[in-house]
């Protein structure tokens, strides 16, 4: 079989065989044998503790600058402007700071964008995003102020997670009923949409709750499904029963 070696096979066999090299150097950085490794014993540099000797990390950030392209994963290169701002928006919006919200949109920030709290650089598998906006984590840690905010900037309360989870499941699930109850405000005469969406995952988001945010939440969480989710305003409005004669 004559086919031609791939770059990535050949990184491979060069990195084992310097990883051979590098074994050479002993705990007290002797130099004792190695093909990059013609220093004396005597040089400062064997003299600054366990540490490997500069010269192998000048020859690992040149075997690193010969990489080729194919072998390096997509999220090492560098970030766009537009990614950094939407990271940023994700992580405000998690802490409820309106300044850098604020901040954040002005730079150019997706209002609905599915960025991630950290910067995940190299390794590009792991678990799979959970694709949640800035307006459910928001909601999640219950800060009312930048909800208002987001959603004045455009934020949609009808965005979904990888699980189906809308804002209001988000603010139902950690015990923010009256933020769940000004989310579903404003879906206006689609209320009750929102409601059903949030029903059909009803289960998960007591469980959710009553791990995470307690047992009396959870218990509050479920009179207020029992009751269809009818916030203050919804009671209020409700007509009462006629007492039954007897």
């Amino acid at each position: 079989m004559g086919g031609a070696i791939s770059p990535c096979v050949e990184l491979e066999e060069e990195q084992y065989n310097m990883n051979h090299r590098m074994d050479s150097v002993d705990v007290v950085n002797e130099v004792t044998t190695g093909e990059y490794k013609n220093v004396e014993a005597s040089d400062p540099i064997f003299q600054q503790g366990p540490q490997a000797p500069l010269c192998v990390f000048e020859h690992i950030t040149k075997d690193l600058r010969n990489i080729p392209a194919a072998c390096v994963p997509e999220r090492m290169s560098g970030l766009t402007d537009q990614e950094v701002a939407d990271v940023r928006l994700a992580q405000a919006a998690t802490r409820g700071e309106l300044k850098d919200i604020e901040q954040a949109l002005r730079a150019g920030a997706r209002v609905d964008t599915r960025a991630e709290l950290h910067i995940a650089m190299g390794d590009a598998s792991g678990s799979k995003p959970g694709k949640r906006t800035p307006l459910m984590r928001a909601a999640a840690s219950g800060h009312l102020e930048v909800v208002k905010t987001l959603i004045r900037a455009g934020a949609s309360i009808w965005r979904v997670d990888s699980r189906g989870w809308t804002p209001v499941c988000y603010a139902l699930a950690n015990g923010e009923l009256a933020l769940a109850y000004y989310l579903l405000s404003e879906a206006g005469n689609h209320r009750e949409r929102q409601v059903k969406m949030a029903r059909e995952h009803r289960l998960e988001v007591i469980d959710y709750c009553e791990e995470f945010t307690g047992a009396n939440e959870a218990d509050q969480l479920r009179e207020a499904f029992a009751s269809g989710l009818a916030g203050p305003e919804d009671a209020a409005a409700r007509p009462e029963r006629p007492e039954k004669s007897v």
